[in-house]
């Protein structure tokens, strides 16, 4: 889930290490995370066994992506994380957005920031997963 949304975000801006440190994208990464919260529950997932998991998503992203951005460009290990996935040709991040998006509409779970990011990450020539 937090991997889809960030993944969608870091797609469209052409590698997630140009997320570290951009509060804007981040919130948009922090809100398609937190509209796939109902795919985890209609998955069988007790999200409130999972409370600290979700926690990210929950909090208000006016509060959340300031922290977050500040955190992925001051600590290192965060930082390091992200540059490590700057590759704009890996097929994992857009494996991810697609696998998600078709669970998602696999259970009929409305996901409109993921499905609005679906060019990023859509098989070439279909448009579609």
């Amino acid at each position: 889930m937090s991997d889809a949304g960030l993944f969608s975000q870091g797609l469209r801006l052409g590698s997630l290490s140009k997320l570290a440190g951009a509060t804007g994208d981040l919130r948009e990464a922090l809100l398609t995370g937190r509209e796939l919260l109902p795919l985890l529950k209609a998955r069988g997932i007790d999200l409130r066994r999972h409370r600290g998991g979700v926690l990210l998503f929950r909090v208000p992203t006016w509060l959340m992506a300031p922290v977050l951005a500040w955190l992925t460009a001051h600590v290192t290990p965060l930082r390091v994380n992200f540059e490590a996935h700057s590759d704009p040709d890996a097929e994992e991040p857009r494996e991810v957005c697609r696998d998600t998006l078709a669970e998602a509409r696999r259970l009929g779970i409305a996901v409109p920031r993921l499905e609005a990011a679906e060019p990023n990450f859509a098989r070439e020539g279909t448009g579609r997963v």
